[in-house]
């Protein structure tokens, strides 16, 4: 559902509250307890590789106490934000799966926050008189999940040598959404030497410019290879291997 129709929709669940509320004061009291609880959500953090906007598919986790009641309906409104932004919402009308829709070259890359939720719920039961009645919940469920946005990493490795001296050079660059295109990446690397089927590192140090140069004293042909670490807007990544 589109986000224009959400709004129109949220002003109509406003006046249904207004005359809900008037039908809770004769209502039984498990009608007041709150029929849903949210126990979490269901989402994949997302790797980006170009600059356009992200379709994410969100399901809730409900539990349900419809003790005392009947024909529940409930709509839950999830919200969606980054840096305490709001960003988009997901909207469950009797379901538990919405896509939202995230644009990172807008909004950026890092951390996602789903929740907390806005909870409307109506039903029927039967009242202390005996009578079918009709009653409504609004409430708040500040159950969260957080989502990574990350840009995908690239990491490159060469080697020479020169008698004992191996040289080997590495860079780096991420998908920046921003500027459409990959671009230079800074992060901490390590160098790491095959002994055995195991990767030892022997080097660690930070790029500049989007590269780093490791000299070192080796007899022998070794192989080699670059990791770098993933953090909340990058992925992780490893280089090819080279033997020198």
């Amino acid at each position: 559902m589109g986000i224009l129709s959400r709004t129109k929709y949220t002003g109509a669940l406003t006046a249904v509250a207004l005359a809900g509320s008037l039908l809770l004061a004769g209502a039984p009291a498990q009608a007041a307890k709150k029929p849903i609880d949210i126990t979490g959500f269901n989402a994949s953090d997302q790797v980006i590789t170009n600059s356009n906007c992200h379709r994410v598919k969100i399901s809730a986790k409900l539990k349900k106490n419809y003790t005392g009641i009947t024909n529940v309906g409930y709509w839950l409104t999830s919200s969606v934000s980054r840096n305490g932004g709001e960003v988009d919402s997901a909207w469950f009308a009797d379901t538990t799966v919405d896509y939202v829709q995230i644009c990172p070259s807008f909004e950026g890359l890092g951390a996602y926050k789903i929740g907390p939720t806005d909870i409307s719920v109506d039903y029927e039961y039967v009242d202390r008189d005996g009578y079918q009645s009709y009653g409504f919940s609004n409430y708040w469920d500040t159950t969260s999940k957080t989502i990574y946005l990350r840009g995908k990493t690239k990491s490159t490795l060469t080697a020479k040598r020169s008698g004992k001296n191996v040289t080997l050079t590495t860079s780096a660059s991420v998908y920046s959404p921003e500027k459409y295109r990959y671009a230079q990446y800074n992060p901490t690397a390590k160098l790491q030497v095959k002994s055995g089927t195991k990767w030892k590192t022997i080097k660690t140090t930070k790029l500049k410019s989007g590269k780093a140069t490791f000299k070192l004293k080796e007899s022998k042909k070794k192989t080699y290879r670059v990791t770098i670490p993933k953090t909340s807007w990058a992925t992780a990544a490893t280089s090819k291997s080279v033997s020198k």
